[in-house]
């Protein structure tokens, strides 16, 4: 890494630390909002599986069965038991595809501040590993989402054609 000079020149600079001290406060600033984040992820996990498993869920339930009782599909699937598990594996589903990247999230914030604070610029490559995980892990769901709304659109599409 080189830096200019008053001549114009270039000159290196010395690895390590003191080409990371000016910018100091900016990643101390970043381990801040990543840590908010990723307590924001965790708040979202928990309201999903709250959700998942409440009273309302179950009132529900039981609100539509009493007045939908005697509804079945055309090869008899009972639509609101189907209706009760899917009102439970949704928000688990979510609450377990979002868990990762926010658990992620939070390891790098937390290592990038105990770098920080000790000033170990050899941790400062670990740090980003973490955050490059939490990036790949992010692209997996993305690319997991797009494919699954592909094949439902698929099915949709295909449904609509033959008429089912």
């Amino acid at each position: 890494m080189a830096s200019p000079t008053s001549g114009g020149a270039l000159e290196p600079q010395p690895a390590g630390w003191p080409a990371i001290a000016p910018r100091r406060q900016l990643l101390r600033q970043i381990a801040k909002w990543a840590k908010l984040l990723a307590i924001m992820g965790f708040i979202l996990v928990a309201y999903w599986v709250i959700k998942a498993f409440t009273f309302n869920t179950f009132l529900d339930d039981f609100l539509i069965r009493r007045s939908l009782y005697e509804l079945k599909g055309p090869i008899g699937i009972d639509y609101t038991t189907t209706g009760l598990i899917l009102r439970i594996t949704g928000p688990l589903f979510k609450a377990t595809l979002y868990f990762l990247p926010s658990w992620y999230l939070y390891r790098f914030s937390s290592t990038l501040k105990h770098v920080l604070v000790n000033e170990e610029h050899a941790g400062l490559e670990v740090t980003f590993f973490k955050l490059n995980s939490f990036f790949k892990t992010c692209v997996t769901i993305a690319l997991a989402l797009i494919g699954y709304y592909g094949l439902y659109l698929f099915f949709f599409i295909l449904s609509h054609i033959l008429n089912l």
